[in-house]
């Protein structure tokens, strides 16, 4: 059974949110209370996993499908548009 575009595309696209909330600062601080109270989370920790991820997926080191991964997924027409995502990605590291 074949996917249609918009079904593969959402799974493969990766959350922004949670992406965003890996990368903010704050997500590193100590837990102000409960049980973890004073704990961190290990930055390094979380941007190898991450990588991990990114790379498990087919995604660049910004979170974004390869161009390889884009032509398994028969998308190759997405490409201009993650070109231009990894572009701006590049610009703002």
């Amino acid at each position: 059974m074949r996917l249609s575009r918009p079904s593969v595309l959402s799974t493969q696209l990766p959350r922004n949110n949670s992406l965003k909330i890996a990368r903010a600062p704050r997500f590193y601080e100590p837990l102000p209370e409960g049980p973890y109270k004073g704990r961190t989370t290990d930055k390094k920790l979380v941007d190898q996993k991450l990588q991990l991820y990114f790379e498990t997926l087919g995604w660049d080191n910004h979170g974004i499908p390869t161009k390889e991964t884009l032509k398994k997924l028969d998308l190759v027409d997405v490409e201009p548009l993650m070109k231009k995502l990894r572009e701006r990605a590049l610009s703002r590291s």
